[in-house]
């Protein structure tokens, strides 16, 4: 966006380097949370949905969307936080380029914030439909109760559902189109060729590279989801106490299914992605970080089938570290990729670094001409005389020590030390190197044949 591109400033390769470090720090958690929220969200709808008349079901939507969201601090440091910062991440990478990464990210933050919104309002209705349940039990079990009060609590229980499922699927939908924005802008970021070619959002929707990368996505948070109900109901700290066997084997069945379906969709998503990087994206890491996350889904599908045969659920717990180190290493892998791809935008914003620095050091070939007269006139009379005492000595005494060397004044003037105890010091007036020369230059033309 133009008024990004305003705020940041040029950046040499090292910053650029370290940016992209930065970049994977934060792409880490915010990829890993945002897949959990959505495909917990999901899995808890359907099952608020099927659970009308199965408490089981009931419990288990409830159960998985407080297992996904934790809390609304949570999903604001995991969530929206990392995804502001993403966005000044990429208009400093790509400042000055045609790419419509950052107003995709922009796009998507927007929508990510309506999104939470609907799905934390989905969460806690869970809890708001329970008080109103037990009011109503009360009610029905006690008399002379006013019947307004009835009334009122007999809406609340049939608007309450309502406004669940409602918030449920919206905020899902919405998650859903701001994660395919953010997928589709990172992955413009890959690509410079199609830099000037996608100049519109709708353009995502018919791109194979954007579509691939989703589809990747899409099945990774499934997995991850079914690895993460895994790891918190059976393994963190022992597992969950209270869970009696009927419920313990639905959370173990839907777990696990969606686990073993979306991490098997993910080495040949994974070939696909990396077959659809532009050639001078690929380089020996970018290949040995792509087999080495095929050899972690690889692990994850021993433990996976280890549950599956009946051993100890607790395996879940290796699964989702494998399958965290699978994102990480994918995170890892683009992000190589990236930097790669963008060498000779690095270097033209390190050449306009370099440009930007030589102007601020007054060395630069565009150097607009500075009037030493002018500063001399603003900083110095005040102090200065050539033949008369003021605050400082008089140039009579003082300009014959430099011998006509403009750069030796030029450096004093920059900065000043004490020669002359009978005068106070001379305070550093924070002038550039250029402005610093044109007044010694201007103090020599002036009185350079009077002393």
């Amino acid at each position: 966006m133009e008024f990004l591109d305003k705020l940041v400033l040029p950046q040499s390769a090292e910053h650029i380097s370290l940016i992209h470090f930065l970049l994977i720090m934060v792409l880490i958690p915010f990829l890993i949370f945002v897949s959990i929220l959505l495909g917990g969200t999901f899995l808890s709808w359907y099952y608020e949905l099927r659970g009308r008349k199965n408490l089981l079901y009931r419990r288990f939507a409830k159960d998985t969307i407080e297992t996904v969201t934790v809390s609304i601090p949570v999903g604001l440091i995991l969530g929206l936080v990392p995804l502001f910062t993403l966005i000044l991440m990429y208009a400093q990478l790509l400042h000055t380029s045609s790419a419509i990464t950052v107003n995709a990210l922009t796009v998507s933050f927007v929508l990510f914030i309506i999104a939470f919104i609907l799905i934390y309002t989905y969460r806690y209705t869970f809890s708001f439909q329970g008080i109103v349940s037990s009011l109503r039990n009360v009610i029905e079990k006690e008399d002379g109760i006013d019947t307004i009060v009835q009334k009122d609590v007999k809406r609340y229980s049939s608007t309450i559902p309502f406004l669940q499922m409602r918030a449920g699927l919206y905020g899902m939908i919405i998650l859903f189109i701001a994660s395919f924005f953010f997928i589709g802008g990172v992955t413009t970021s890959l690509h410079p060729e199609n830099w000037d070619k996608i100049q519109s959002l709708f353009a995502f929707f018919y791109s194979w590279d954007v579509i691939s990368r989703f589809l990747y996505f899409i099945m990774a948070s499934m997995a991850i989801t079914g690895a993460t109900l895994m790891f918190l109901f059976f393994y963190w700290e022992g597992g969950k106490e209270d869970l009696d066997e009927p419920y313990k084997e639905l959370v173990k069945k839907v777990a696990v299914r969606i686990t073993l379906i979306g991490a098997l969709f993910l080495p040949l998503l994974l070939l696909l992605n990396l077959w659809t990087l532009p050639k001078n994206a690929l380089s020996g890491s970018v290949f040995g970080l792509a087999v080495a996350g095929i050899f972690l889904l690889f692990f994850a599908y021993h433990f996976l089938y280890a549950i599956v045969r009946g051993e100890s659920v607790k395996s879940g717990g290796y699964v989702f570290m494998l399958l965290v180190l699978v994102f990480a290493v994918g995170i890892v892998k683009d992000q190589i990729a990236m930097n790669n791809a963008t060498k000779t935008h690095t270097f033209q914003l390190h050449e306009q670094y370099i440009a930007y620095a030589e102007e601020l050091r007054g060395t630069g070939a565009e150097m607009v001409a500075i009037s030493g007269e002018n500063i001399y006139n603003t900083l110095c009379v005040a102090c200065h005389q050539f033949d008369t005492r003021l605050v400082g000595p008089p140039y009579r005494e003082v300009l014959p020590k430099y011998d006509d060397d403009v750069e030796k004044l030029a450096d004093f003037i920059r900065n000043p030390v004490r020669v002359d105890t009978s005068y106070p010091p001379m305070p550093n007036q924070g002038l550039r190197p250029n402005e610093a020369r044109a007044v010694a230059v201007f103090m020599f033309e002036r009185y350079g044949g009077m002393y």
